[in-house]
């Protein structure tokens, strides 16, 4: 585990190639080092010769544009690397920037219904019940309550 201690210039390019050559994503190098990913693509880029400076996109972007190519939040995970949680933040920050605010909040409100729901939905659309016998259903739930 580093320290905490303050790192001079040449040190943190130093910390940066190390960890570059560990493998490390460009935000956990950002993280342990304490450094844009702006800065981080300099030092990345003088190491490994190139000339160009590339911009490096956040990970919600780069999961927005993927969502906006119609890409499913799995597709979007594997393609990213994200967690379940990243990229279900990322699909509910793009539905909401799409105009569907509601999606959020009714993702939000009802998950723990959601697999029960989609069964429903499913059934419905597979016609292995009609939409007669859901509201049937329905009506024989509300009576049955107190």
């Amino acid at each position: 585990m580093l320290t905490m201690e303050i790192l001079s210039k040449n040190e943190k390019k130093l910390l940066v190639i190390k960890l570059y050559k560990e493998g490390k994503k460009y935000k956990e190098i950002a993280a342990i080092a304490r450094i844009s990913p702006r800065d981080i693509g300099r030092i990345i880029n003088e190491y490994s010769g190139e000339k160009t400076t590339i911009y490096c996109k956040l990970d919600s972007s780069k999961a927005y544009a993927l969502f906006l190519k119609g890409k499913t939040p799995v597709q979007v995970a594997i393609k990213l690397d994200l967690t379940h949680e990243e990229v279900k933040k990322y699909y509910i920050e793009y539905m909401d920037l799409q105009g569907m605010k509601s999606f959020g909040s009714a993702y939000n409100g009802y998950k723990d219904y959601m697999p029960s729901i989609f069964k429903i939905i499913n059934k419905l659309k597979y016609g292995k019940i009609t939409p007669q016998e859901f509201n049937r259903t329905l009506e024989i739930i509300d009576e049955a309550r107190p």
